[in-house]
């Protein structure tokens, strides 16, 4: 089906693969997070932090170069082909390194065939999307939120201009379960003390 692709699970069917692959050796891996490539190493695969548990380079690499080439493939019906002679604009986070936006441009232009690419920085990409040279972006990813200054299609390098922050939305998401949950029980508590004073 649809869900598989060479092999691999991508997209819904990645977060879902519980319900469709019942081998134990199955594995799950992001390679972002944090508004990085999510390696051994930590920022960009240095491997001074390397506890086994990450991948290396590469394998984010190759791991993000199979999503593409699934979602050009699958979703966007896009053949390598045709690549050839189409041009591609890929975002980046404001987080990258020097080192990971090499070797994401090298994924795009050697590894997808892509004839050429430009790299935009997604704040500034943000506000030539609405028209603004002076803009503030608040960026929350699933892991992390960045707060980027942006003036006349520059981001401002000052310190207080570029802040990141190692939570997202899915800390949000777990934070208002908590508070829903502790709520659901306050609830039965009041509920159950309610029925005992009557």
């Amino acid at each position: 089906g649809e869900w598989r692709w060479a092999g691999r699970a991508f997209g819904r069917a990645a977060m879902d693969c519980h319900t469709y692959i019942a081998e134990p050796a199955t594995v799950v891996r992001w390679p972002m997070h944090n508004g990085r490539l999510h390696v051994a190493g930590g920022r960009g695969g240095n491997g001074d932090d390397d506890d086994g548990s990450l991948p290396s380079l590469q394998v984010a690499l190759d791991d993000l170069s199979n999503i593409w080439e699934w979602a050009l493939h699958t979703k966007l019906g896009l053949s390598a082909a045709r690549r050839r002679s189409s041009h591609c604009v890929l975002l980046l986070p404001s987080s990258l390194s020097v080192r990971e936006v090499k070797a994401l441009a090298d994924v795009v232009l050697r590894g997808l065939g892509f004839a050429s690419l430009v790299l935009h920085r997604e704040s500034v990409a943000a506000c030539f999307a609405h028209n603004c040279a002076y803009a503030c972006v608040v960026h929350v990813d699933a892991t992390c939120a960045h707060v980027r200054c942006v003036e006349d299609g520059v981001e401002v390098q000052a310190p207080a201009a570029c802040v990141g922050l190692a939570y997202g939305a899915d800390d949000l998401t777990d934070a208002f379960a908590a508070l829903l949950h502790r709520q659901g029980r306050l609830a039965a508590d009041l509920a159950r003390r309610a029925a005992l004073r009557y």
